[in-house]
């Protein structure tokens, strides 16, 4: 991994729970050495893991020194909560997790070929379109549609102050399409958004 893109979610707990495979485990070893951020989360994760298994042992333990008869209804409430506070706490985990930054994607039109890019979905992009050859004053205004002719985002566009934000896209053929001040469709370009 690429120390300026961050394990998500899912990859985090596939590695914390030994279920990654030994390339991701190797891959992400070597991420966690580079990326404090990833490392801090993992570090959390860990810290959590090993609170919830001392915590079972010590309920489990308890249970057993006391007589039998009363141990298991006593123990099943304590472990339905323990396992709610598991679910809570991985859903927050997952969904209130720091997003990676934004993925540049640089536009360009070749002659012969269809212009665009690719990008991963769930990914927050920092689009730069090519506008050589558009003699038209910018800023210029962005939109991206789907496939059936859907706008998914519109923007501003100023070559000036950098490239233009844009929130992650739903996988499948997207179009960014580059507008004069004046309305004019100037330029259009393919966009691939993958799983």
């Amino acid at each position: 991994m690429s120390p300026y893109c961050q394990m998500d979610a899912e990859e985090l707990e596939r590695f914390s729970l030994g279920r990654a495979s030994v390339e991701e485990t190797e891959r992400f070893e070597e991420h966690l050495l580079i990326c404090a951020h990833c490392r801090e989360r993992f570090e959390e994760s860990e810290r959590y893991v090993s609170a919830m298994r001392a915590a079972s042992a010590d309920l489990i333990r308890e249970e057993a020194e006391k007589p039998a008869r009363r141990s298991w209804p006593r123990l099943l409430p304590l472990v339905a909560c323990a396992a709610l506070l598991a679910i809570v706490v991985a859903a927050v985990l997952r969904f209130n997790s720091n997003p990676a930054p934004l993925l540049a994607v640089q536009l360009t039109a070749v002659r012969g070929t269809v212009p665009g890019g690719t990008v991963p979905a769930g990914r927050g992009i920092a689009l730069t379109p090519d506008l050589i050859g558009i003699a038209a004053p910018g800023p210029y205004r962005l939109e991206i549609v789907d496939e059936r002719g859907a706008t998914r985002w519109q923007g501003a566009y100023n070559p000036a102050t950098g490239p233009a934000n844009v929130p992650a896209q739903r996988p499948g053929a997207h179009f960014v399409r580059v507008y004069s001040n004046s309305g004019e469709l100037l330029r259009e370009y393919g966009l691939d958004v993958r799983r």
